[in-house]
């Protein structure tokens, strides 16, 4: 297409695309800086032409719109590594690191390492901050407090926080254990969907909410996930963890398709820290002969990893040959 045109006329249509990256509008902006990096590898647009406009760019990771900000941190990766953003931004990521909005907070932490490691950013800027993102370990948000409990072992191992920074805090991770919230992503009005759908009362309602919801349960085995971690860091002891094994045995038999297949994934490691017994275990079988034999067919990612899981159990005594083989016969394989 481009071979078509004369060079001024490719010259006035990349002038009118540059006008876009600096564009009021952040999803138009959004969408330029995702197109920007293309034809800048295709030597249509120069690094220099961006460098010019990156302030624009910065301030997507700010946006109060969650897609414009995702879109945004997933450009930071290509835009480095071409030179587009520097050690010289330092400052703009910094401040995100401090930044009021606890969502926003958390983001920029959880990419903070990787900008170390491009060398945007010294592990020594992070410490500096800390205090920002052990705020961040009390939110009163469970997806930001649990994003941020499970970045802590990184940080721990990069000396950016001690363990004693975070044990202190300790109790609000423990409480992500037995996470009993109502799963939000539901909360909407039916009649946005079928405005011929009749009110509920306020409590049926919640209570429908409450039923329907899978997240509370997620936020629970995401968080079992992140137990040996901090355990084998010092923030936790086995002895209070397994005080609350009871929630986790629940997730051994959670209804949910996603959490009863991960929360088996983790078994190994907890009972091999004296969390669980095999015995306690192997009670719940029959829950994980049923999450591993769904009607729908695996991929094969799925099936290899499942096919892992499956040796992992079977290795640690939590298997039998017997029920290894009647997995594999509901696999339909030989």
């Amino acid at each position: 297409f481009l071979g078509a045109l004369t060079e001024e006329e490719v010259e006035e249509k990349k002038s009118h695309f540059l006008e876009l990256l600096t564009s009021p509008s952040e999803d138009i902006r959004s969408r330029a800086w995702s197109t920007a990096m293309r034809l800048l590898e295709k030597g249509i647009l120069r690094v220099e032409d961006l460098r010019a406009r990156r302030g624009q760019f910065l301030e997507l990771l700010r946006s109060d719109d969650p897609d414009v900000r995702s879109g945004a941190w997933s450009s930071v990766d290509a835009l480095v590594r071409a030179g587009v953003i520097t050690r010289e931004d330092s400052h703009a990521f910094l401040e995100l690191l401090g930044f009021k909005d606890e969502i926003v907070r958390s983001e920029a932490w959880v990419n903070s390492v990787g900008l170390v490691d491009k060398g945007v950013l010294t592990l020594e800027e992070l410490a500096g901050r800390k205090g920002h993102f052990l705020e961040l370990l009390e939110s009163d948000s469970e997806d930001v407090r649990l994003e941020a409990w499970c970045l802590t072992g990184d940080l721990i191992d990069r000396g950016v926080l001690t363990p004693e920074d975070v044990r202190e805090k300790r109790e609000r991770f423990l409480k992500l254990l037995r996470s009993e919230r109502v799963g939000t992503c539901y909360d909407f009005k039916y009649a946005d969907i079928n405005p011929e759908f009749p009110p509920l009362p306020g409590a049926l309602w919640r209570a429908v909410i409450s039923f329907s919801s899978p997240l509370d349960d997620e936020t629970a085995v995401k968080a079992w996930g992140c137990v040996k971690g901090l355990i084998t860091r010092g923030v936790l002891t086995s002895e209070e963890v397994k005080r609350m094994k009871d929630h986790f045995l629940r997730l051994l038999e959670s209804h949910y398709g996603y959490v009863r297949p991960e929360a088996w994934r983790i078994v190994n490691e907890l009972v091999e820290m004296g969390i669980l017994t095999l015995d306690e275990v192997r009670e719940r079988i029959r829950s994980l002969l049923e999450a591993l034999r769904p009607e729908e067919e695996y991929n094969k990612d799925e099936e290899l990893s499942i096919i892992c899981l499956v040796g992992e159990l079977a290795s640690k005594g939590v298997l039998t040959k017997d029920e290894v083989e009647e997995l594999c016969r509901g696999k339909g394989k030989p």
